[in-house]
């Protein structure tokens, strides 16, 4: 029997920047949860020019023992503040260095080290703030043992331009290796683009349990121009692993893009 197994309901806060916010299907080992500060399998986060907006409230309905769905309203967005005040010129400014950090995974190490005495000298730090519902979003899980097949449906405001994320996030403390090209390696940095079509795709490796995380099979309609990143952060508010679906929804798309793919656990050391 499989010591792994998926926790379905809405129960368990995170800690760290994921407080307060609704996530998809959370993963325990034995006793212990080991999604941590992630997102867990199958949530959302929507990014605009004016910040990063994500869910804290979620309606769940079970369809049968394996077949769940999730209705998260996008409704919170993370606001940067200097002491005890918010700032809206730090907060855009966060997103183009959120932007930046991104596109250079040879400098997100150094970056995620130093951040933290950074924003203590500045007394920076990050608030939850609560607004009217952006977009609502259908999230099916379809669970099969070890192997979950999320399809995702969103409900966007056809004038608006963002890209969303797609999150499949666990532990940063359990996934502290991977697996590229048939070796355990060290894990991806902060975020990693995994090349498209991944014939071979990498997993995230719990080397001490010997768990495996994966994903694959994933498919958006046409008109969504699809990314794939994979990464770890581990710092004092960030605890996590896992794999980030990017759909570009800036130009040209479709008012409810829909995605399907599949996240996968493995039980067994490597090799």
């Amino acid at each position: 029997m499989s010591r792994l197994h998926f926790h379905t309901d809405d129960s368990g806060s995170a800690g760290g920047k994921s407080h307060g916010l609704s996530r998809g299907l959370r993963v325990g080992y034995d006793s212990r949860d080991i999604t941590q500060e992630g997102m867990g399998i199958g949530s959302i986060a929507l990014k605009t020019g004016y910040g990063t907006y994500f869910p804290s409230t979620c309606r769940t309905e079970f369809l049968n023992p394996r077949k769940i769905l999730k209705t998260f309203r996008i409704d919170s967005r993370l606001t940067v503040c200097c002491g005890n005040h918010p700032s809206r010129f730090l907060s855009r400014l966060n997103e183009k260095m959120v932007d930046w950090y991104m596109r250079r995974p040879a400098l997100q190490k150094i970056l995620l080290d130093i951040s933290p005495p950074v924003k203590r000298l500045l007394h920076i730090s990050f608030r939850r703030e609560t607004l009217q519902p952006l977009a609502e979003a259908l999230f099916t899980y379809d669970i099969d043992e070890l192997t979950v097949t999320v399809s995702c449906r969103l409900s966007l405001p056809r004038e608006m331009a963002c890209r969303v994320y797609i999150l499949n996030e666990l532990g940063a403390d359990y996934f502290t290796s991977s697996l590229k090209n048939g070796a355990v390696a060290a894990p991806p940095s902060g975020w990693e683009p995994i090349a498209l079509p991944a014939l071979s795709p990498p997993a995230l490796y719990d080397d001490k349990n010997g768990i495996q995380f994966l994903i694959r099979d994933y498919r958006s309609d046409p008109e969504a121009l699809l990314h794939l990143f994979w990464g770890r952060e581990k710092s004092p508010s960030l605890c996590w692993a896992g794999f980030e679906i990017e759909l570009d929804m800036r130009a040209g798309r479709i008012s409810d893009p829909v995605l399907t793919y599949a996240v996968e656990l493995r039980e067994g050391r490597f090799p």
